[in-house]
């Protein structure tokens, strides 16, 4: 992980990278999704693959698989307003 200007990380894995940011409220610039993005879409991820691994050794078949994620998020703490 490498922290850049501002609150932009650039993480790599490989040959693959993928840049996490703030939103501008938020002091970033908006360049990537945020971290909170990619923690939601590893726990989903995780369950979906985990499924298709599943079905594969079950020997049966999905036409598809769709799996969503709700999150409430009180954000008064970061902007320094609320207990």
């Amino acid at each position: 992980m490498v922290l850049e200007d501002g609150l932009k990380c650039i993480a790599r894995q490989g040959e693959h990278s993928v840049v996490i940011d703030m939103g501008e409220i938020m002091g970033g610039e908006g360049a990537g999704p945020t971290p909170g993005f990619f923690g939601r879409i590893g726990l989903i991820s995780c369950i979906a693959i985990g499924i298709k691994m599943t079905e594969a050794r079950a020997d049966i078949s999905f036409d598809k698989i769709c799996v969503d994620v709700e999150m409430v998020c009180d954000n008064r703490r970061s902007f320094w307003n609320g207990t």
